[in-house]
This record gives C-alpha cells, structure tokens and sequence, in this order.
C-alpha cells in the first residue's frame, strides 16, 4: 500500500516534469524580437509596415490614411538629409514588426538653434501589438541618440500614452474657426493676395526667420529649404504627400500697396466638409493678418468654414477670433518633449539664459530647482549664469517633468515652487519667462 502511494506520488511528479518541460520547449522554440537598425535594402518592407500599421483594416474607413502615410514617408525617406540608420526596427522571425523613427532637426529657442530630433513613425504591425516592440525600438532609440550628442527629442502623440516614456506635452493642437456670418467687420484691406513665383521664396525665407524668436520651438529653415519646396510644386500625388505646399494654386502670398510681401498662406480645400484649412500661415502683423482673414472670409460662401492651424497667440488666430472666429482645440495629440540628457541641454541653452540676464549686470546670486535629491543650480554673476546638476546624473519622473515645464516656460504655480535662491521674485520671472510654444505640426518632421 505504502509504495503503490509512492508510485502515485511518482507518477504525479513525473507529468508535471514532462508538463513543464513541453512548456519550456515551447517557449524556447517561439520566435524571439530582435532590435537592430535599419538599412537600405529595408525600406520596402518598412514602407508595408507604415501602411498596415496606420490601417486598423482593410475596409475601414481608416485604410485610406494608412495609403497617405506610406506616400508621405516614402518623401521623406527619399530627400538626401535621411538615412536608414534613422530607424530602428523590431524583427521577429525575419519580419519586420514595428518601426520607431527620427528626423534630424533644430528648433529655435529665441533664436537659438537647439538639436530636437522630431519622433516619426512610431508603428507596430496589427497582429504584433501587445509585445511592446516599438517601446524596445525606442529605449534602443533614446540610448543611441543621447550618445550620439543630441540632447532631446520631439513627437505629436497621445498625452496619455507617451508621458510614461518621459515626454512632456508642451503645446496643444490649436484651430481657429471662423464663417462669413461670425465675422463682426472687414477690415479695409492695403494689400492683395496674388500667386507666388521662384523670386518670393528668398523674401519669405526671411519672413518665416523673423519669427524664429517671436514663435517659440520653430524649426528652422533656410533660403534652400524653401527652395526645394519651391521645386515640388504641382508634382504627382502632391495633394496627399502633405508637404507644406505642394500645389502652387493653393499658395498665396500677401503684397502691401508697396509691393511688400508681409504674408502668405497655404490653403487645403476639403469639399465634403465644406472646410477651407489653413495648415501654414504667417503675416507680419497682425493689421496685416486682419486684411488677410477679413479678404479669404469675403471670397467663401456662408456655409464654408475657414480653418486655421495655429496657437491662440498666433497672428492669423489672433485675427480670425477678433474677427468673430472661434479657438477650438479638436485633437487628442499633443507635442510632446523628452529630454534625452539634461546637461547638454541646458548647456545649449545657456546663451537664451545670457540673453535674458543682459539687463541685470550687477545681480549675483543663485536659484535652485530642488526634488527628490536632486538639484539643478544657476549660479548667476555680473549677467552670466552658470549650471550645475548635483545629484543623481539622470533626471526622470516629477523633476523630468517640472523642469522641463520650467525651461518651456508652460509651468504652473505648482511647479514655480520648487524653485529657491536669491530673490527668486525679482530674477526667477526673467530668467524663466513664461512662453507660448508654438511649432507647425504639418512639417515639423523635415
């Protein structure tokens, strides 16, 4: 009796033995993820991925913009500035199931150039989500960039998502509505809106510079960026490759009574909806915006809208809601920043803090930015500053995210508290003005 127990004992042992060892083989044999990054001969399949992955299915109504993603992308990956080892793949038994890319870029912080990498794409395969591919393609992503020198990368995406990777949403996606019945007045218009020729692009180029200080996070762009896009008018698939204006008839610029352009717009008509959007607009002033809204409203029939992409403090917004127009903000998705490594970053930044400080040559002083141990100094003297981090080199969590809401200056009353120092009330104010971040979403990536 007592060894036939024993023998059920055995017995039971043994099935479970043989149990987890199927388990363990099975496991072994299933396919492994693999991140590397990417080369020429993967673009193809890159590209697949982009369409699917954009596509929740083939029938839906989403599958159209999966189409004008990969037609997108494949611009982007055919101008000369890209490179495949700007992406990072996730690989499963040789197929490639997610992608997280970057798009070398610099944003001006009041006229400073500061390397900001713009995130894009950020995409899985549908029947491989769940494996938290992408997330590994972009730790592998943050290692590689921040050692390669540049100190913090931009994307659009959902504040509720990419916060747990360390982004920092610093401005909302903004529109500006306005009809022909909201409009209060028209302004008497000193200007005309007339087609733009190749001899513009220099004078806009100067235009859109002037307000590299004014717009805070614009990217820069030269004479020859305008240039190129001056060469992609009215090319094949120009109306869904979503360059800024690929279609000249839908390019305008604004000509005082002087022959002065302080002006343009690009227009996206949408029929159906019986929208005309706005996605890029300047003018000089914002008389000038007036006259250039007051003129479009004049030209629409009553039942269109005129949508305006923008910020609240953008002139063409300002002058659309002083006109009667409406501020909305319609999408989820916000631009974010992470800040790969504190220190290069801040060290960038010194000269928009020198500049800011050329008033108070004779202050000295210190302030802090404290929590959690750790602890970001300026030392300030004679309009110099200097900054020192003390503490753990790797700032992330509620520091990440209140200094980053510091140095952007989108911070609230919470966040201001954990600065200190020699008055703090009297230099803090200029040392971290408050701003309004404003970045064209619609081009951000080239």
């Amino acid at each position: 009796m007592e060894r036939k127990g024993c023998e059920k004992v055995d017995s039971f042992l043994m099935e479970v033995y043989i149990k987890d060892k199927k388990e363990k083989v099975l496991q072994r044999g299933k396919p492994m993820v693999e991140f590397r990054k990417a080369n020429w001969s993967d673009l193809e399949q890159v590209l697949d991925l982009i369409e699917k992955g954009f596509s929740v299915q083939q029938n839906s109504v989403n599958y159209q913009e999966g189409k004008v993603h990969r037609v997108l992308f494949s611009y982007l990956y055919s101008r000369p500035s890209w490179r495949p080892d700007h992406l990072w793949l996730a690989e499963e038994d040789n197929q490639i199931i997610a992608a997280v890319g970057v798009f070398p870029q610099e944003l001006s912080f009041e006229g400073v150039r500061i390397p900001v990498w713009a995130v894009s794409p950020v995409v899985t395969h549908p029947d491989h989500r769940g494996k938290r591919a992408a997330v590994g393609c972009m730790e592998q992503m943050f290692y590689d960039l921040k050692n390669s020198g540049v100190p913090a990368v931009f994307l659009w995406g959902i504040p509720n998502y990419y916060p747990k990777f360390g982004f920092v949403p610093a401005l909302a996606r903004y529109q500006t509505r306005i009809t022909r019945k909201q409009v209060r007045r028209f302004e008497v218009a000193t200007g005309r809106f007339r087609e733009v020729v190749p001899e513009d692009l220099p004078v806009l180029a100067k235009l859109y510079t002037s307000f590299n200080r004014k717009y805070w996070l614009q990217p820069f762009r030269t004479e020859s960026w305008w240039m190129e896009r001056g060469n992609e008018w009215d090319i094949e698939d120009g109306d869904i490759k979503e360059v800024p204006f690929p279609k000249k008839e839908n390019f305008k610029v604004w000509e005082n009574l002087k022959g002065e352009i302080t002006g343009y717009l690009y227009m996206q008509p949408d029929h159906v909806r019986q929208r005309i959007y706005l996605p890029e607009s300047v003018a000089s002033d914002l008389v000038t915006a007036k006259q250039m809204v007051g003129q479009l409203m004049e030209a629409l029939p009553d039942e269109v809208t005129l949508v305006i992409r923008g910020t609240p403090e953008h002139y063409m917004n300002m002058a659309a809601f002083e006109l009667g127009g409406t501020h909305v903000c319609p999408s989820p998705l916000a631009g974010m920043i992470k800040v790969l490594d504190w220190a290069s970053f801040l060290t960038v930044l010194e000269p928009v803090l020198q500049r800011r400080l050329c008033g108070f040559g004779t202050f000295s002083g210190v302030l802090k930015y404290s929590m959690d141990g750790q602890t970001i100094r300026f030392e300030i003297e004679a309009g110099k500053v200097r900054i020192q981090l003390t503490g753990p080199k790797f700032i992330s969590g509620a520091l990440n995210v209140k200094l980053s809401r510091l140095i952007l200056g989108i911070y609230n009353d919470e966040d201001w508290q954990y600065l200190s120092g020699d008055a703090v009330a009297f230099i803090g104010p200029v040392l971290f003005p408050r701003k309004y971040p404003f970045i064209w979403d619609v081009n951000y990536l080239y």
